[in-house]
C-alpha cells in the first residue's frame, strides 16, 4: 500500500498532520468513515475551537472539489500564482471561522497553537489573493516570502 503525503521541508503543508492521521487509520482499517476520522483528529487537537476549524475544513472541501468547471486546484507553497478560484468571500469565511477558534481556545494552549497553525495556510491563500504591493526598490509582491518565512518559523 502506497500513501503520499505533504513533503515540504521545515515542516509540512496545509493540514499534513490530520492528512498523515487519517492516511494511517485507513491503511490499519480500510473499512474506517474518513469524515468519522477527520472529526476525531479535529476534536481532539483544536479543542474548544474544533467546530470551527472543522467548518474551515467544510468549506474549503466544498470549493476545490473537482468538477466544478475548474478541473484539479491547487496552491502551491512555492508559487506566487494567484488563487482566483477561491472567491472573497470563502477567505473573509475562513478568517472569521479562525479567529472565533481561537477565542474558543483562549484557555488551552496547545489547541491555541495547533489554531494557530492551521491558519497559516487561510494567511498564505490571503497573500496570495492579494493585489501586488510595490516595495520602494524591488518587484511587486503579495508579502508571500514574509508568510514562507513564519510557514517555515512555526514552531521553532
Amino acid at each position: 500500500m502506497f500513501a503520499e503525503g505533504d513533503n515540504d521541508t521545515g515542516g509540512g503543508a496545509s493540514f499534513s498532520e490530520l492528512k498523515a492521521y487519517v492516511q494511517a487509520k485507513l491503511m490499519w482499517n480500510p473499512a474506517r468513515d474518513g469524515r468519522t476520522l477527520i472529526k476525531e483528529f479535529v476534536t481532539g487537537v483544536y479543542g474548544a475551537g474544533a467546530s470551527c476549524v472543522q467548518q474551515w475544513i467544510d468549506a474549503m472541501a466544498a470549493e476545490v472539489v473537482p468538477g466544478n468547471g475548474h478541473g484539479e486546484r491547487h496552491a502551491y507553497f512555492n508559487d506566487d500564482s494567484n488563487v482566483e478560484y477561491l472567491p472573497d468571500s470563502l477567505l473573509a469565511r475562513g478568517a472569521t471561522l479562525f479567529d472565533a477558534a481561537e477565542q474558543a481556545a483562549a484557555q488551552d494552549p496547545s489547541a491555541l497553537e495547533q489554531i494557530r497553525k492551521a491558519r497559516l495556510s487561510l494567511t498564505y491563500l490571503q497573500r496570495q489573493h492579494a493585489p501586488p504591493r510595490a516595495p520602494p526598490n524591488g518587484p511587486g509582491t503579495r508579502g508571500l516570502s514574509e508568510t514562507r518565512c513564519n510557514i517555515l518559523a512555526f514552531g521553532t
